[in-house]
């Protein structure tokens, strides 16, 4: 999964799945293996790894996916929770195919205890008057919708694929005693008595 690493100027787009429905931000739970060092992923902010995080043994955290035109380029990145304020905050002026409202990231490092992290606090809404939109037809949702679909690629997926709960299970029953089996049994008991009553 793409993150930013460095600053730039960046206009937020949908990503379309393939119903042609435009999501501006995809929520994502991550939750940190140890054992394997790598990130298990579940997409939709979903209830499986959210259950698991009650257990007091790994880091839990929440990422967001959204596509960012670059020079000309999409790239669906992972964002966290500086930039979703700025978003959230400023809404009606990004999610605006049509708009000049771009994002300016700033990229920071800040230390604490002793380790590196990006920090994302400076990023602001700017105007960017002179941006080009890569479709010939600003005002055509039609023209918007295939030309994001032809350029935003689906690696994103193929990655939360991979470290999925599901695709992490015996390591995931290890490390919490039999637990993640017990929850993928409950919600699947939840989804048949829906579909029973």
């Amino acid at each position: 999964m793409n993150k930013i690493i460095s600053d730039c100027v960046v206009k937020l787009l949908p990503i379309i799945d393939s119903e042609n429905e435009f999501q501006w931000l995809i929520p994502v739970d991550k939750l940190w293996l140890d054992s394997s060092k790598k990130f298990v992923y579940e997409i939709g902010g979903g209830s499986i790894l959210k259950k698991l995080s009650s257990f007091p043994r790994l880091g839990f955290g929440k990422i967001y996916l959204v596509n960012m035109l670059e020079d000309g380029k999409i790239k669906t990145v992972s964002i966290g929770k500086e930039l979703i304020n700025l978003i959230e905050k400023n809404t009606s002026l990004l999610f605006d195919l049509k708009s000049e409202y771009h994002m300016n990231v700033v990229v920071e490092q800040k230390v604490i205890q002793a380790k590196s992290f990006p920090s994302f606090d400076k990023s602001s809404i700017i105007i960017k008057s002179d941006w080009i939109a890569p479709v010939s037809n600003i005002n055509s949702t039609e023209e918007w919708t295939s030309w994001i679909k032809v350029n935003q690629g689906n690696n994103y997926l193929r990655d939360i694929e991979k470290n999925s709960p599901f695709n992490n299970r015996e390591e995931l029953d290890s490390l919490f005693d039999g637990n993640f089996s017990r929850i993928i049994a409950e919600n699947r008991n939840k989804r048949i008595s829906k579909i029973i009553d």
